[in-house]
């Protein structure tokens, strides 16, 4: 589907390297439906666009090396017979990449086209041949390399019959096929298995999958896994399913690693802990700077609260930023102001007795003498007079 690890095309160059796979597998996953195969990318455009087959969930495959492999593709009678008679020859992608990075993360859809932006493609007719190819040298095991090829060269003689064939012209073309297996290999009873798995296929199945059928029944070997499913898994390529269903289960608990369950305890168990240092935290900001938030639970230290639980650092320079404020009463109330000394006394002004503080009657006294002294006719002229005098 994508070549590894960059990806030429007419518009540029793309990064399709192993994260990028893993990222457009992961991508398909989670959408959780088939990625449609259109043709000349209808789907893109709006309007009726039917669909040329389907990669199925799962159907997408990170094979490093070996590019983006696009597996058990679904395809629609109609566009298996333009690939068949060559006439739809190549694919075109519609992909989403990082504009910074120029890796691919993601494929919306696949097309059907003859003039695909992507450079040095292989034509899918021979890919599908590749493909067969690719299944019976799994299947068939070493040592068979040469009846394999001239196997597969007769049996691909089936890619120029049209869509339209019946069954029976292609179990007659698999027959012949096979026939020239036979006398390379001495096994008589190949060509009448394929010939009746072929019978029991559906009418409409693909030619890519009928080829399948006839290699599948001509080897009689049942596939455990894909070859690369077993090289991810360091086993052979001829392991049994006993082996492979054993080191599945290895991965799935091995015996350094605790259970989710047991994960997700400690997990909750340190948010648990991380809350309580957090809360701790706080408090003792609002102890340290008392005399700027003022009596405790006062509205200015909820507010600071609340920051501190998202953002301590940003609560903490706030606070250090706040004036220190007046004490105040027990009961909320500011402390009276400084007066002078209620011990009253009695005097005279202006020919009154009346009774005042201390201070303010040594006051007059002084205001008195001074008008005396200085011959002042009224008490008002002096008092101006006296503390002019001070000043």
């Amino acid at each position: 589907m994508l070549p590894f690890p960059t990806w030429r095309t007419t518009k540029g160059t793309l990064i399709t390297d192993e994260q990028a796979q893993r990222d457009i597998v992961a991508n398909h996953r989670d959408r959780g439906i088939k990625m449609v195969i259109d043709y000349e990318h209808q789907t893109e455009f709006g309007g009726e666009a039917p669909a040329a087959g389907w990669v199925p969930q799962g159907g997408l495959i990170a094979g490093g090396e070996q590019g983006l492999i696009a597996d058990n593709v679904e395809w629609n009678p109609r566009a298996a017979g333009y690939i068949a008679n060559k006439e739809h020859e190549y694919h075109s992608p519609v992909a989403l990449f990082n504009k910074k990075t120029m890796r691919v993360f993601a494929l919306r859809s696949i097309a059907l086209t003859n003039t695909p932006a992507t450079n040095d493609q292989t034509p899918l007719s021979e890919q599908i041949a590749a493909k067969a190819i690719d299944e019976y040298e799994r299947t068939t095991g070493k040592g068979e390399e040469g009846r394999m090829k001239e196997f597969l060269k007769s049996l691909m003689g089936l890619a120029t019959i049209k869509a339209t064939s019946t069954v029976s012209s292609l179990i007659a073309s698999v027959k012949s096929a096979l026939a020239e297996l036979e006398k390379l290999d001495g096994n008589q009873t190949i060509a009448a298995s394929a010939g009746d798995a072929i019978a029991e296929a559906d009418k409409e199945k693909p030619l890519a999958e009928l080829i399948g059928i006839a290699i599948a029944s001509a080897t009689a070997k049942t596939v455990v896994a894909s070859k690369e499913v077993l090289a991810l898994l360091g086993l052979k390529e001829d392991a049994d399913l006993a082996t492979v269903t054993a080191t599945v289960v290895a991965l799935k608990h091995p015996a350094d690693m605790v259970s989710r369950a047991e994960y997700d305890k400690v997990v909750a168990k340190l948010a648990e802990v991380d809350k309580t240092t957090a809360s701790a935290r706080i408090d003792d900001l609002m102890k340290a700077n008392r005399d700027r938030l003022g009596a405790p639970g006062s509205e200015l230290e909820k507010d600071m609260r609340k920051i501190a639980a998202t953002n301590f650092d940003l609560a903490k320079s706030t606070i250090e930023k706040l004036p220190v404020q007046k004490p105040k009463s027990v009961a909320g109330e500011e402390p009276p102001e400084e007066k002078h000394s209620t011990v009253a006394t009695k005097m005279t002004v202006r020919g009154e007795e009346v009774k005042v503080d201390a201070e303010s009657a040594a006051l007059v006294a002084k205001i008195e003498a001074y008008q005396r002294e200085h011959k002042i006719p009224t008490y008002a002229e002096a008092t101006k007079k006296y503390h002019a005098s001070l000043r």
